[in-house]
């Protein structure tokens, strides 16, 4: 039987976010493995920028495909966009953009990273690969 517009508008607005996330996941693992394995694949593709807080400074770099891959298995927050919301302030139109925040041991002091992700850039560069 087929769910109502209101039913299925519910599902997508209640779950839309987690199953990005699982699919984005999915995606990165099996891409990083990829390329390990495949040298001839771009892996220095700008897919978004990437914002680095260290010892020396706030460093802002262009996002390769590559890293964000590493990115998003290692994000510790993952945050959507919305360009309509409803009634209850629920996100319900995504932006084709995420970002991610994380952090990064480097000689045992953590620096937190920040990283926006162009999703059409990442998708067409993950459709390269199958």
């Amino acid at each position: 039987s087929k769910l109502d517009p209101l039913a299925q508008k519910f599902l997508r607005d209640e779950f839309q976010e987690s199953v990005i996330i699982d699919l984005l996941m999915s995606v990165a693992v099996n891409v990083r493995n990829t390329i390990e394995h495949r040298s001839a694949i771009s892996k220095h593709a700008k897919v978004g920028i990437l914002r680095e807080d260290t010892d020396k400074g706030i460093r802002t770099i262009n996002l390769s495909f590559l890293e964000s891959c590493n990115k998003i298995i290692h994000a510790s927050e993952i945050a959507f966009e919305y360009t309509k919301f409803n009634e209850f302030g629920v996100g319900t139109s995504l932006k084709p953009r995420l970002h991610f925040s994380g952090s990064k041991p480097i000689k045992r002091v953590n620096y937190t990273w920040f990283a926006n992700l162009d999703m059409v850039k990442f998708i067409d560069n993950a459709t390269l690969i199958t």
